[in-house]
């Protein structure tokens, strides 16, 4: 199956505190996406240490769910399904060729972001969100009835959000 390209900027990140959904999202746009024909990479960043694609762990998770490429990486190593580290940015020629790139965190780049909104109150910079997503529909309908210039949507609405995101990168 060709590729579509989403565009030469095709790279966002997923944001939010712990189990709040992250991985859930995720695997669900790689899945939806990876159906359409787009080749789907992933960036996990890792906090902690990690051991790479065994069942149970997000990254065998994103690899199930169709991703091309699934990277993980903390401060001492990272993985293309191989050991080392590198910086965010060589991470990301690994991914080169990929029609989209999810990364999951880096709450602090300049890259665009989903925010998966928690109790916490807002994590990433309004200046960078693509959209928020909630979890529970009562607070999402009352961010909806909201004015404002972000879309929110709840988390089982993968066709909206999908939607939003190749509006964000003007994709039919």
């Amino acid at each position: 199956m060709e590729s579509k390209k989403i565009s030469n900027n095709k790279v966002f990140c997923v944001c939010g505190v712990k189990n709040t959904g992250k991985t859930q999202l995720i695997s669900r746009l790689v899945s939806s996406f990876d159906s359409q024909g787009y080749s789907v990479g992933v960036i996990k960043h890792d906090a902690h240490e990690y051991t790479m694609d065994h069942e149970g762990t997000d990254t065998y998770r994103y690899t199930q769910a169709g991703a091309t490429a699934s990277i993980i990486f903390s401060n001492t190593q990272f993985s293309v399904n191989r050991k080392g580290w590198e910086k965010f940015e060589k991470m990301l020629e690994f991914c080169d060729d990929l029609d989209i790139v999810i990364v999951e965190g880096m709450k602090y780049s300049d890259f665009p972001k989903i925010e998966m909104v928690s109790e916490e109150g807002p994590l990433c910079d309004p200046e960078t969100l693509i959209c928020k997503v909630y979890g529970d529909r009562e607070n999402c309908k009352a961010e909806m009835d909201k004015e404002g210039p972000c879309p929110h949507f709840h988390r089982d609405d993968i066709e909206a959000i999908e939607g939003c995101i190749k509006e964000y990168f003007n994709v039919k």
